[in-house]
């Protein structure tokens, strides 16, 4: 999911900080501001609080910031798990001018600078699975991957009974069920936790959200994975060389093929780059992979 929220901050040049974009003074450094000493900065990153939310796993709570000069625009990264890239993927930027011909990677996330900048103020939807709606029932709702559990979750990662949410007096109660991969709120794993609209409840590859109307908004995640690969290299006896240092990503939702004449070394990558079972016949004498 992304959307741009309608509230637009700004940036004070005297201390970076970000304040009311109709402000006097810096509402940090008490600076006096003027339209030539503010920058428009938009927050990038998975909260809900961000004016522009994108709601995928790889990306951080707070991501990123974009920021808007009289020189054009700077993205600059806010100490992201997955770390922000401009174009190249091997160098992770924390402050760099973009253009609307740049690609930018939040993680693995990839989007086109002119697809992000032009985004409209409305909800948009980018993910691969549309968020489905579900009503709460009475009592305590079970989640897990037992059939006649209230929400189905048929997937290895979820438990027979993986969790249950009920709603009490003093809000919803979310508890694990004692699940083999647990039951994570906003991105930290617990066993008991009272929930908001506000929070994340996440089990595998699967997120929720309560709703103030008495249902759960769910999110699936299944397929939002990155393959990488990097400077792998095998070698069979005498010493030949099939591969040299030689890297692939692969990015969710991508199909990718790999071409070349026989004795090329595709089906070597591809076994090097997954599970590590060769052929009998191959005669591995080693692989690297750094």
């Amino acid at each position: 999911m992304c959307n741009i929220a309608k509230s637009i901050r700004m940036l004070c040049t005297n201390c970076q900080k970000q304040t009311d974009s109709d402000a006097l003074f810096c509402n940090f450094c008490g600076f006096e501001v003027k339209p030539s000493k503010l920058q428009k900065v938009l927050s990038v990153g998975r909260g809900h609080g961000n004016d522009i939310v994108l709601d995928f796993p790889q990306i951080s709570y707070e991501h990123a910031l974009l920021i808007k000069d009289e020189n054009g625009w700077t993205l600059e990264d806010r100490n992201s798990a997955n770390h922000t890239y401009v174009n190249d993927r091997s160098v992770p930027v924390f402050r760099k001018k973009i253009s609307l011909d740049d690609t930018i990677f939040f993680g693995s996330y990839k989007i086109a600078a002119s697809r992000l900048l032009g985004l409209k103020k409305d909800t948009t939807f980018l993910g691969r699975f549309a968020p489905l709606s579900i009503s709460i029932k009475e009592g305590e709702t079970i989640f897990g991957r037992d059939p006649k559990a209230a929400v189905h979750l048929n997937y290895p990662q979820i438990s027979w009974h993986h969790a249950k949410l009920v709603y009490t007096k003093n809000g919803f109660y979310l508890e694990d069920l004692g699940s083999t991969n647990g039951t994570f709120v906003n991105g930290k794993r617990v066993k008991s936790s009272y929930v908001t609209p506000k929070d994340v409840i996440s089990f595998g590859s699967f997120a929720f959200r309560v709703t103030e109307d008495f249902k759960i908004v769910q999110r699936d995640y299944r397929g939002d994975i990155r393959i990488d690969a990097e400077e792998i290299t095998v070698t069979v006896p005498p010493g030949k060389t099939l591969l040299d240092k030689v890297s692939l990503s692969i990015f969710p939702s991508e199909f990718v093929g790999l071409m070349g004449p026989s004795g090329a070394g595709k089906t070597t990558r591809v076994f090097s780059a997954s599970v590590h079972e060769f052929p009998s016949n191959v005669g591995l004498e080693s692989v690297i992979q750094k």
